[in-house]
């Protein structure tokens, strides 16, 4: 597999954890402002196939972190439904 560049993988470490928002994450990793040639950009990375790799690893790394500190979709479903119950009832 080819090697990524700092900045694309900058770009799919942003794109996991800020929840696949492929123009955000760009315009933070290549500290860039134009929008619109981010969007584009973002959308070229994302054909990528190494990008796209890397990408699987990320999540597959956010994956064993959450099961090493209990978190699960069963958790955090739970953990929603408390919340929009406490504020239903305020």
């Amino acid at each position: 597999m080819a090697k990524i560049t700092d900045r694309e993988l900058a770009f799919c470490e942003e794109y996991v954890a800020n929840g696949y928002k492929q123009k955000a994450a760009y315009l933070k990793s290549f500290e860039t402002e134009n929008e619109n040639s981010a969007s584009v950009s973002a959308h070229r990375l994302l054909r990528k196939v190494e990008v796209i790799e890397k990408i699987k690893e990320i999540e597959g790394n956010y994956r064993i972190i959450g099961m090493a500190l209990g978190v699960d979709r069963k958790f955090i479903m739970q953990k929603l439904k408390d919340m929009m119950s406490a504020t239903n009832e305020t």
